[in-house]
């Protein structure tokens, strides 16, 4: 049974900016003496230039604190004067025997904070899946052994929520369970994929309004029955639809997708890839899926429905857990791991589009686990 989950709307929002009417001025030709005289004045600025931007490189220098050896908490980020947690260079701080430090550009401050969810007093919780929206918030969502799915979020002004979405049948192994997946769209919504027995529900947000006037409610719908995933991933293409994937009990890979209308699912692999397997979509649309399949690790891509697979890693000693994300300009970071003799080790790969921040082969730490098949 295919049902459209909630849909929202949004108004368009002009820019504000008006199409000028004014005519351009040309520059009328200057005989040979002026442009001469105009050169020389010219250079005589720059060079004026030069000497003042010396100056005050050379005042400024001084003035910035080298504040590299302190150890900082995060109290000292309540006053600060910023969006969305970045951009601090340039602000002023009050720390031990400082006075109104100025932040250099170059500065190294660390900061975290904990909080407490929830406890395994009553159901066992799965791993969760979490996001980080574009509006810098945290999204996360999780089911317990007493077959509860939760959602969480955690804004900028540090308000949280936690609801139930539903419940599924309750497993007391919550090494078998299957997990779910989240996603944030632009307009704060989170929407939900996970598994109730062997079937997908979607579920979706609907905040209180006269429409819901009982609170904040999660509207769900199964969109496929008998399938026995294993794993499920979701993310959103640039147009804001849902864009999922899901292994199955046989090791196939499948994509399950929401196309404005109805849910519709193919086959991507027929397997058996790894257990776990990633998911991301960048801003023009291009599908990422990262999983392992025999002896090799898999990226595969799809744009425009076209699909084109390469092998970026290769081990006889493959182990599931894989790693995919994206920065902020579509760059790719993925990892691979091996497991031999009781020792786990980590490729990481990085996309050498912009040749930027490159990972050096030579490993500068290495970890050896004390622990069987870890």
């Amino acid at each position: 049974m295919f049902i459209d989950p909630l849909r929202g709307s949004w108004d368009n929002i002009d820019n504000g900016f008006e199409p000028s009417m004014s005519q351009l001025g040309m520059a009328s030709d200057s005989t040979h003496e002026n442009s001469l005289k105009a050169s020389v004045i010219v250079l005589l600025l720059i060079l004026h230039s030069f000497s003042i931007g010396a100056t005050i490189f050379v005042q400024n220098e001084t003035s910035n604190l080298d504040i590299d050896s302190i150890q900082y908490r995060s109290e000292v980020m309540n006053d600060f004067d910023i969006d969305f947690g970045y951009e601090m260079a340039g602000q002023y701080i009050d720390y031990d025997d400082l006075t109104q430090a100025k932040l250099r550009h170059d500065f190294d401050l660390s900061s975290y904070f904990e909080r407490q969810i929830t406890d395994a007093s009553d159901g066992i919780p799965t791993s969760p899946d979490v996001t980080i929206s574009n509006q810098h918030e945290i999204g996360a969502c999780w089911l317990d052994t007493n077959g509860y799915v939760y959602s969480y979020s955690l804004d900028l002004n540090n308000n949280s929520r936690l609801l139930e979405v539903d419940t599924v049948p309750a497993n007391p192994d919550v090494s078998t369970m299957t997990g779910c997946s989240i996603a944030v769209k632009n307009n704060g919504r989170q929407t939900l994929l996970y598994a109730n027995g062997s079937d997908i529900k979607a579920a979706q947000i609907a905040y209180q309004s006269p429409i819901y006037p009982n609170g904040d409610e999660w509207h769900t719908r199964t969109i496929l029955e008998g399938v026995n995933a294993t794993n499920i991933e979701l993310s959103l293409t640039p147009n804001e639809l849902e864009w999922g994937a899901f292994r199955d009990d046989l090791g196939r890979l499948h994509s399950i997708n929401y196309t404005g209308a109805y849910w519709e699912t193919s086959i991507i692999h027929q397997g058996p890839i790894s257990e776990d397997f990633e998911l991301e979509i960048d801003a023009n649309g291009a599908i990422k899926l990262l999983y392992n399949y025999g002896n090799s690790t898999i990226l595969h891509t799809i744009v425009n429905e076209q699909h084109t697979s390469e092998t970026v890693h290769q081990s006889d000693n493959l182990h599931n857990d894989v790693g995919l994300t994206m920065d902020g300009f579509g760059m790719l970071q993925m990892f691979s791991t091996t497991l031999e003799n009781n020792i786990s080790k980590i490729k990481v790969q990085r996309s050498l589009s912009n040749q930027k921040n490159q990972f050096d082969s030579i490993p500068m730490t290495t970890f050896e686990s004390q622990l069987e098949n870890t």
